[in-house]
């Protein structure tokens, strides 16, 4: 079993991972939201209760979100299943 860090310890690791993501100029809010939020979630392997903590939003605003997304047609399988918590998400987006 591959051992974990601690979320405080993870968060940390992963924000000096120099990870961007690109948004082009004229994009919506709504749009650089989306690409964030999806990019952070494939950063934290799918796990909603980290991707928030670390995008500081709720759980249930995370959820909320996705929960446009798929009403919209984002497909949300390009993001991992994270087997700890509620997982199953995101599109690709690029």
């Amino acid at each position: 079993m591959k051992p974990t860090l601690p979320f405080s310890e993870t968060a940390a690791y992963l924000a000096n991972q120099d990870v961007t993501i690109r948004v082009r100029v004229g994009s919506s809010i709504a749009d650089a939201e989306r690409r964030l939020i999806l990019a952070t979630l494939r950063q934290v392997n799918g796990n909603k209760r980290d991707a928030a903590q670390m995008l500081g939003v709720s759980v249930k605003t995370l959820y909320n979100r996705l929960s446009q997304y798929q009403a919209a047609g984002v497909s949300l399988d390009t993001i991992p299943y994270s087997p700890r918590g509620s997982s199953r998400s995101e599109e690709s987006e690029e």
